[in-house]
């Protein structure tokens, strides 16, 4: 598959020059892990990588499998309406401790409802070890306490 770091990257993935990119990647049946949401890099933009990149790549390459990397958190919930409106799309946790997820406020509790219904298959769990250090199984137990 593919990872995008838009923030990194300072490029915005809707843009049509990267058609091609994304084109091939659907040819080959190769999923494109995007990260979405927020960034701590002051020297770019907060926009790039929103749900509304996500929005715009889906509607375009109906047949690329999209991962939103973070589940465009904070703006999960525009994240999940963007997945139910494409199949394509999909919604990933990592670097975000699933313990934390359940507290009122986390900004969480759209995709903890949802991925219980109507996007259970749309959801991924992904332990990125490098910001979460420590056993995988600890975050994995993290996870079942969530019942998804």
């Amino acid at each position: 598959g593919l990872c995008v770091i838009p923030f990194l990257d300072g490029t915005d993935p809707a843009d049509p020059r990267f058609s091609p990119v994304w084109d091939a990647a659907a040819a080959a049946g190769l999923p494109v892990w995007l990260h979405t949401g927020h960034h701590f890099a002051r020297s770019h933009p907060s926009g790039l990588g929103s749900w509304r990149t996500v929005e715009a790549l889906a509607a375009r390459h109906r047949e690329l499998l999209l991962v939103a990397g973070h589940a465009g958190w904070p703006d999960v919930q525009e994240m999940l309406l963007t997945a139910a409106r494409h199949p394509g799309v999909f919604l990933e946790f990592s670097s975000h401790r699933p313990r934390h997820m359940p507290k009122p406020g986390s900004g969480w509790e759209p995709l903890l409802h949802h991925a219980r219904g109507m996007a259970r298959d749309r959801v991924l769990f992904g332990t990125s070890t490098w910001v979460n250090p420590g056993p995988t199984g600890s975050l994995a137990d993290e996870l079942a306490a969530l019942a998804l």
